[in-house]
């Protein structure tokens, strides 16, 4: 009885995830594109996005000062540190999507995803809060966030991530990985997939529907997607250096002796923001979703300097968004990055296509973000068609040639000194 209880248990983390996932998403995603986009007239009336994303940012604070949290938090958390600072409550587990979904609707330059992967931590966490289940915590947190992943790309293969991360823990551990253990997220994946599917009744998710289609790609499109991924961790890199150096200044800030800090500096997260919004235009706001789709559709109206002011302004905005406490990933805002490089290779050299710049700018930041080519390289095969996988992964060998030649400038900076 309890082992059929058991895998109802884990059945049940794959449908709430994949659930979640998609009502997160429609409210949070959905919500900021109706908000700054329908609702709101900033597209007539340009200058409205810097007194709106003031307002937007003073009434995210106002969420932190309710519940109490920071509003600046270290921004070098990796997958594992979730796992091991999962909220296992479920009041801070409706803390974490509230401010999560506060933030994107406040016009955050960030996607979905880090908010979600701190919910799937915490239902793992939140069921093994029950006696029968205590020893099993690191297994029902894993098997819940690869539950999200399987939701958020609509592919079974992602179900990999979370296996590779259970091996890695085993190997610490020296320990064996049961097969208990594989079947767990296995059936977790499959349910949240099963879920998925009726909910959208489509595979794959939107945010890498923008990719062009690549039936036959040639030798020229393999090597432009190197080159393009080599040169697209540099953007990611870029975006982690800016990223900390933003980091350095909020903290700084919050340590000031102001009379009612937490609003002065919510009011300049936003003021920041809707000034870097003003200068990039339309495509570069929110999430990067919508603008994706929304550059290439327009693409023919830009030159390089456009694409470049582009590129700049969501970066920029992206690690300002996430240094000055709004709540959000890295991933939809990188894939924008990544097809307005893509884009620019296009109109820099207009003889090519650029379909395999464009594949390539997209891989390679991602992979570059993730901060692991093993898992950057998982998510790219589950998420993207099989024509375009050529592509991609040779955008992965891009990035690890980049973080070689990175890692060898730090080694010869470090010893010069």
């Amino acid at each position: 009885m309890r082992s059929v209880l058991f895998w109802l248990v884990v059945a049940a983390i794959g449908v709430v995830n994949a659930a979640l996932l998609h009502i997160f998403e429609f409210v949070g995603v959905e919500g900021a594109n109706w908000l700054w986009n329908d609702l709101i007239p900033i597209d007539q009336y340009r200058w409205l996005v810097i007194p709106v994303a003031v307002v937007f940012g003073v009434l995210l604070t106002a969420l932190f000062v309710l519940f109490k949290q920071k509003r600046v938090v270290p921004v070098d958390v990796t997958l594992m540190d979730e796992i091991g600072e999962a909220p296992s409550t479920l009041k801070s587990m409706g803390v974490v999507l509230l401010i999560g979904a506060a933030s994107l609707l406040a016009g955050a330059s960030l996607g979905p995803e880090a908010s979600l992967v701190a919910f799937s931590a915490g239902v793992g966490a939140y069921v093994a809060r029950q006696k029968r289940y205590a020893a099993l915590k690191q297994l029902l947190v894993l098997a819940s966030i690869g539950a999200l992943l399987v939701a958020f790309v609509h592919s079974l293969g992602m179900i990999l991530i979370p296996l590779l991360l259970l091996l890695q823990q085993s190997r610490q551990q020296r320990k064996k990985v049961s097969l208990k253990a594989v079947f767990a997220v296995g059936v977790a994946g499959v349910f949240s997939y099963l879920t998925s599917l009726a909910v959208t009744h489509t595979t794959g998710h939107e945010a890498v529907s923008v990719m062009p289609t690549l039936s036959d790609p040639t030798f020229l499109d393999l090597a432009i997607a190197l080159l393009v991924g080599f040169i697209s961790a540099l953007f990611a890199v870029t975006l982690k250096y800016l990223l900390r150096g933003f980091s350095v200044f909020s903290h700084a800030f919050m340590r000031l002796s102001i009379p009612g800090k937490e609003w002065w500096f919510g009011a300049l997260a936003g003021l920041v923001l809707g000034g870097l919004y003003f200068i990039g235009g339309r495509t570069v706001e929110l999430s990067g979703s919508v603008g994706s789709q929304l550059l290439i559709d327009t693409t023919a109206t830009y030159g390089v300097g456009a694409l470049l002011l582009m590129m700049a302004v969501k970066i920029l905005a992206t690690a300002w968004s996430s240094a000055t406490g709004y709540r959000g990933g890295l991933v939809f805002p990188s894939i924008y990055v990544g097809v307005a490089f893509g884009l620019l290779v296009g109109v820099i050299f207009p003889e090519y296509s650029g379909v395999g710049a464009v594949v390539g700018g997209v891989s390679g930041i991602i992979a570059a973000t993730l901060g692991s080519p093993v898992i950057g390289g998982i998510f790219l095969v589950a998420a993207l068609p099989f024509a375009l996988w050529p592509a991609a992964l040779c955008a992965v060998v891009g990035t690890l040639l980049f973080s070689v030649v990175h890692r060898q400038f730090q080694k010869t900076a470090t010893s010069a000194k």
